[in-house]
């Protein structure tokens, strides 16, 4: 998880004066202040237990809290240990031990996290392999590991294996590893023992295993200063598992006894989305690599509003990015943090609180608890405040080196001569640094070829390595270039053997097959010959930057034959810096990735006038197939629907949002319904200015009957919607009624029935907020849509703001942007007069707005005149029954409603 920022000697060597500089002799002060002071981390740990010992702890203290919550599975902390303890017997049974490693492959999901908790608990360590690199990657990391299971499932497993390891499939073998018993095991291993290994690039063109021991690893978490994890914490996993930063996360959560929160990667990928799922899912804690950071503060910087705990790191971050966040609305704690995996991932750490107003840097921070950093010149001698050294790491931290490669080892992890341990270490990072005078330190850069792309390590030599075994190929370089600021992209340049033609797709292709995606260069130029420098040298100043023809396009270019593809061309072409794009054009050949996703999913939102996610380039990597997925029906219908939960085997439910129109409003509601039942919030368009909004409920209704028909086109349905989406879903199930569908369950929340229109020229805004108490702190919602969001006193915004009229964190611009939903939806509710139905009504009544001895007619507000009603109280007002603690006993008796429609249809 190391910051970058420079990619070669030529940008980081020291200038000559300093090289050429004989250092003076540092004061017995400056030594006490760069050795002890400014090195003062020691603190207790619990350095004679392993980490899942910790866990084990957690369990007998809190056996029922939530452990882990990925999509609709929940486990506690005793669940957890019982799956774990299962596949740890079978795995044991299998010669797992101390030192013996566990390759998992396995999507990120609860099997991935049991299977590494089991891991350890059969005294073993893991070495997570990614399904998602080339086969021959996989293989050799399972190889060269010597790992003697491999768990995996059966669509991912290799065809055949490498000699010497056993393949475990969760879902093949789930019988025999269900044979055996669910209590612990005697735990053979020591603090000392394995407990996870972490690959990274090599400069020999061939990667290396970082080993770490349980030591390390517990020192990571356990009483550290960067993170104060606590049982209460809802922790995000949205790191690739083979990303260090995904230590953090796991293990940040399993050791302190909090809960881990699966966030799946098209949702990371979509800032917007990110933000709705961080506010539902109640998240705490979020870890992120710098260059997804960037990327999301760059389309969305209040995305993280709300999180406590903000950590990013992994390469060089740009300080406007972080400005925007912190101008925004920050979290509460915002950590820039540096580390490299070869120090359990964490090193240094710096708490954010302000950029200096002429742009400056991010420092890395002070070291964290049980590290020490030295930096060092040549002679590998103390430098002095200010002054640039190489970066070398001590303590407890440190892995016990690199698997299987002593020689390695031995090279980058050097004798200590600062520290009185006996054989203690610290490792030579190539990264050279300075100390400020506050005691904090400031990156400057590389020493040598390493580089970070989008948070991964990459050392170009093992590309180049790569490179070498084309047969066509005579030589090969890559570099990083960042031809525009803030966009660092891997480039190849390759000279041909005599006679051979090259072609860049084909060399793509090769290097797909045998590299993970982010370390395929985005362009490879085809040169007849390398600059040279007058020493004979390659010349990389004088490389030429890529050109259209070498990103890889299709061979036949067809140009943009509509308006839409045209501009998506013009987007394409903008946000990958080429200079034209052809209708089946890959994104990713084109030197598309992830993060640039995010970017291009906003620029198309703001040319096309609608929200798009940044997985549809994914789902249609081409501009023809994009533009496809854009013009179809189902698209544009299934824009306004909210996935809030989407497992489960029973029949699904549909909920209709009030007044605002943001689905948000039933997250709550939802997680507390449970799992087994998929649950859909509909979204009202308009929202963010991006369509007109309809203004009746019989248009509102069909735009929402469209929209649930996209996700599940025949009945049963079941509805239920809160104040005005109450009449909104009774208008629903009219309509679906004509189209000869059965509507199963109908359900309103506090919902007023209106018999009779407005009168002429009346302000139905204002009628409105006086009989829905539509009154916000003193804020009336005429005096918000008479006058404007921006004609509002500082005061009166605040007010608006905090009182409950939408979602926590709400800014200016949320709620000018619901101004036109509130104006259709007011002139929709005084115009709509519902017509008599057969289907049966649950009216779930706030009992803070009933009168005091209420009657009938109270309460089933008007709507016993057109549908039979059935009127359950709850309690609270109008506008706190969605929220603690009053939705508690709605999600109870929802959860009794619809557990009886189930039964009458068993």
């Amino acid at each position: 998880m190391v910051q970058r920022t420079g990619d070669g000697p030529g940008q980081d060597d020291l200038s000559g004066e300093q090289a050429a500089a004989t250092p003076a002799p540092l004061s017995e002060h400056d030594r006490d202040l760069l050795l002890r002071q400014w090195n003062a981390t020691e603190v207790e740990f619990p350095r004679d237990k392993c980490a899942h010992e910790l866990i084990e702890a957690h369990v007998d203290q809190d056996p029922s809290a939530e452990a882990v919550v990925w999509g609709g599975e929940t486990l506690s902390y005793a669940e957890l240990d019982r799956r774990a303890n299962q596949l740890a017997h079978h795995l044991q049974s299998l010669g797992i031990g101390p030192d013996v490693l566990v390759a998992v492959s396995l999507e990120r999901s609860v099997e991935m996290v049991v299977a590494w908790v089991a891991a350890l608990k059969a005294s073993g360590g893991v070495v997570n392999v990614d399904p998602g690199y080339p086969a021959e990657r996989q293989a050799f990391m399972i190889a060269d590991s010597r790992a003697r299971v491999l768990v995996t499932m059966k669509e991912l497993a290799p065809a055949t294996p490498p000699e010497g390891t056993q393949v475990v499939c969760l879902d093949a073998d789930a019988d025999a590893i269900a044979a055996h018993p669910q209590d612990r095991l005697a735990n053979r291993a020591a603090p000392s023992n394995l407990a996870y290994v972490i690959y990274t690039s090599g400069s020999t063109g061939r990667p290396k295993g970082v080993a770490t021991s349980h030591t390390a690893l517990i020192r990571l978490i356990v009483n550290n200063d960067y993170i104060p994890y606590q049982a209460h914490d809802r922790v995000a996993q949205v790191s690739n598992a083979s990303f260090d930063l995904v230590l953090l996360e796991v293990w940040g959560a399993f050791l302190s006894g909090a809960c881990l929160v699966g966030i799946p990667t098209e949702v990371v990928l979509s800032p917007f989305e990110l933000e709705e799922t961080l506010r539902r899912e109640k998240i705490s804690i979020l870890i992120l690599a710098t260059a997804l950071f960037n990327q999301i503060a760059r389309v969305h910087p209040s995305a993280f509003r709300g999180v406590k705990h903000l950590l990013f790191g992994g390469e060089a971050v740009q300080p406007q990015w972080v400005a925007a966040v912190m101008r925004a609305g920050p979290p509460e704690r915002l950590v820039h943090a540096y580390g490299p995996a070869e120090n359990s991932c964490l090193t240094t750490w710096h708490l954010v609180t302000e950029i200096p107003e002429d742009g400056g840097t991010v420092p890395i921070g002070k070291p964290v608890r049980n590290t020490q950093v030295y930096l060092l010149d040549e002679a590998r001698e103390l430098v002095p405040v200010g002054a640039v050294g190489e970066l070398y790491i001590g303590g407890v931290g440190l892995a016990r080196g690199y698997l299987h490669q002593p020689e390695l080892t031995e090279e980058r992890f050097v004798p200590n001569p600062f520290s009185d341990q006996p054989d203690a270490r610290m490792y030579r990072t190539g990264d050279r640094a300075r100390w400020l005078p506050d005691g904090t330190l400031e990156f400057i850069g590389r020493a040598d070829f390493q580089v970070k792309i989008r948070g991964f390590r990459v050392e170009p030599g093992e590309i180049e390595a790569v490179l070498a075994q084309h047969p066509g190929v005579a030589h090969g370089l890559i570099m990083v270039r960042e031809d525009e600021p803030g966009d660092r992209r891997l480039v190849g340049y390759v000279d041909g053997m005599s006679g051979a033609s090259l072609d860049v797709a084909e060399l793509r292709g090769f290097l797909q097959e045998r590299l993970p995606d982010y370390m395929v260069p985005s362009a490879i130029v085809i040169l007849d010959e390398f600059p040279l420098n007058p020493n004979g040298k390659v010349d990389r100043g004088a490389l030429p930057s890529p050109r259209p023809e070498d990103y890889a396009a299709t061979a036949d270019y067809v140009a943009p034959r509509t308006e839409l593809e045209q501009k998506l061309a013009e987007v394409w072409a903008e946000i990958l810096g080429v200079a034209k794009v052809g209708v089946n054009d890959d994104f990713f050949d084109l030197g598309g990735h992830s993060l640039l996703a995010v970017r291009l999913a906003t620029r198309l939102g703001e040319v096309l006038g609608r929200r798009t996610r940044s997985t549809a380039v994914f789902q249609a990597p081409t501009i023809a197939a994009l533009a496809e997925i854009l013009d179809s029906d189902s698209a544009s219908a299934t824009a306004g629907v909210m996935p809030l939960q989407t497992s489960g085997a029973e029949t699904p439910l549909f909920c209709v949002p009030g007044v605002l129109g943001m689905g948000i409003i039933f997250s709550d509601l939802v997680r507390l319904l449970g799992e087994g039942r998929p649950v859909y919030a509909l979204q009202a368009r308009g929202f963010g200015g991006d369509e007109p909004a309809p203004n009746t409920i019989e248009a509102i209704a069909a735009d929402y009957v469209a929209t649930v028909r996209a996700v599940r086109a025949q009945g049963p349905y079941l509805l239920i919607g809160y104040s005005l989406g109450g009449t909104i879903a009774y208008e629903m199930a009219r309509q679906l009624r004509e189209q000869e569908q059965e509507v199963a369950f109908l359900a309103m929340v506090d919902s007023d029935c209106r018999t009779s229109t407005a009168p002429p020229d009346t302000d139905e805004w204002h009628l409105t907020a006086a009989g829905m108490g539509l009154v916000i702190d003193g804020v009336t919602l005429e005096r918000l849509i008479r006058i404007g969001v921006d004609e509002l006193s500082a005061a009166e915004l605040e007010r608006a703001l905090s009182g409950g009229l939408g979602p926590e964190g709400m800014t200016r611009d949320d709620l000018r942007a619901l101004v036109p939903v509130l104006q259709g939806n007011f002139h929709a509710f005084w115009h709509y007069q519902p017509q008599p139905q057969p289907t049966r009504v649950t009216m779930f009544r706030a009992s803070d707005v009933l009168p005091e001895n209420p009657s009938d007619a109270d309460m089933h507000a008007g709507w016993g005149d057109v549908a039979p009603v059935d009127v359950d109280v709850i309690p609270g007002k109008h506008h706190t029954v969605m929220r603690e603690p009053n939705v508690n006993t709605l999600a109870e008796r929802l959860a009794e409603r619809l557990k009886q429609v189930s039964a009458g249809r068993a």
